[in-house]
């Protein structure tokens, strides 16, 4: 039986899988359900020091099947972050309700030690048992973020007990920065990494209904909100490889993982956990235990023992460069199977492929290898080799 156990600092998780914050960790009935599901813990919505107004809907939602991607919290929707004091009464009742770890999440407003400190130990002191916090995806202290990560983190880590995870953008193992912020959070003494999703971006319009509003005539204002879904895969996987690379820290992927799939490719990327917090919005409570019986079964089937087993293994694929390195190949053609269809001709780079007698054939010597007639092709003919 393959052990799923994981470690953040000195707390260890049940599972690699957890509920990130959200607009579902506002109530304590969906921490329960996530539960209930066999996520390792949980987390809580973000809170900070200021009492915002509440608003009455901050997660308008735009979903675009077409690409993977879903567009939310579009609005003002800073009254949805808990104020300090309904956090802390909030881990208090989720710690009498759960018996997995819950996650205090926070953010300071200022660059003050003092604020950020006084938050961190609230939240311990209320129950839980790791802390989340980040500096709004680095665009608070943009050309800062080594600075403010001794100046604020490292007096939250010396002052609480309990391990600190840091959530970075998609985007983060692109940044320059990336080695001296890795560094820097080495020596403050973080416990994890966290690659969260957090690209800003505009919905798709309704282009038949001027003036052109994505929500049939519903405005919104204030802000472009937070892109999630699968589209953003491709990105966080890149950042999970780079921090892996450049860290022991466990690194936690919580980007588009919506499937067991993804969720494997991201342990394989570098990724000690996998989160979701939109994933279950769309998919339903069930996503969870789907990605949790994956795992599960992926392990099973390559006699795998634990996560340590397989994380970070696609990286012997992939050069200093960053580029995959891969054999030549070529496509190759099932005659049985090819139905003449004539989508893979649709290449425009391609010269390889023509119809000869209702098939497709492959000139091997003008074949690129690019494998794109091999997706394109709707019965599965084409078959990618090595040359």
């Amino acid at each position: 039986m393959a052990d799923l156990s994981v470690s953040i600092g000195s707390l260890k998780l049940k599972t690699p899988v957890f509920l990130a914050a959200g607009p579902l960790t506002t109530r304590l009935e969906n921490l329960v359900k996530a539960q209930e599901m066999g996520v390792g813990a949980v987390d809580t919505k973000a809170c900070v020091s200021v009492n915002y107004p509440k608003t009455k809907c901050y997660n308008r939602i735009f979903w675009d099947a077409r690409t993977g991607m879903l567009n939310w919290m579009l609005g003002s929707w800073g009254g949805e972050f808990l104020f300090i004091d309904e956090a802390v009464d909030f881990i208090k009742r989720a710690k009498k309700e759960l018996t997995i770890p819950v996650f205090g999440n926070f953010k300071g407003q200022s660059d003050q030690a003092g604020e950020w400190v006084e938050l961190a130990g609230r939240l311990e002191d209320a129950g839980a048992d790791a802390l989340v916090t980040f500096f709004t995806f680095l665009r608070d202290f943009q050309g800062r973020e080594k600075e403010m990560m001794e100046k604020i983190i490292g007096p939250v880590c010396s002052r609480v007990k309990i391990p600190v995870i840091f959530k970075l953008p998609p985007e983060a193992g692109l940044a320059a920065h990336g080695p001296d912020l890795v560094r820097a959070m080495e020596a403050v003494g973080l416990a994890a990494v966290q690659i969260s999703d957090g690209l800003g971006g505009f919905p798709g319009l309704d282009v038949n209904r001027p003036p052109y509003h994505p929500f049939d005539g519903l405005e919104f204002q204030g802000r472009d909100g937070f892109i999630s879904g699968p589209f953003l895969k491709p990105l966080v996987y890149k950042s999970v490889y780079e921090f892996a690379a450049m860290t022991r820290l466990p690194i936690i992927c919580s980007g588009g993982i919506w499937d067991p799939r993804s969720a494997v490719e991201a342990i394989l990327y570098g990724a000690a956990l996998v989160a979701s917090s939109s994933g279950p919005c769309l998919k339903g409570w069930g996503m969870f235990t789907e990605i949790i019986r994956g795992i599960e079964n992926y392990m099973d089937e390559h006699g795998l023992a634990s996560i340590q087993d397989f994380r970070g293994l696609a990286g012997r694929y992939i050069r200093e460069n960053d580029r995959i390195d891969y054999p030549g190949c070529r496509a190759e053609v099932d005659e049985e199977k090819c139905v003449g269809c004539g989508e893979c001709l649709i290449p425009a780079h391609c010269r390889a492929i023509s119809l000869n007698g209702g098939r497709a054939e492959v000139d091997p010597a003008l074949c690129l290898g690019c494998c794109l007639c091999k997706y394109l092709c709707p019965v599965g003919a084409i078959a990618i080799k090595t040359a």
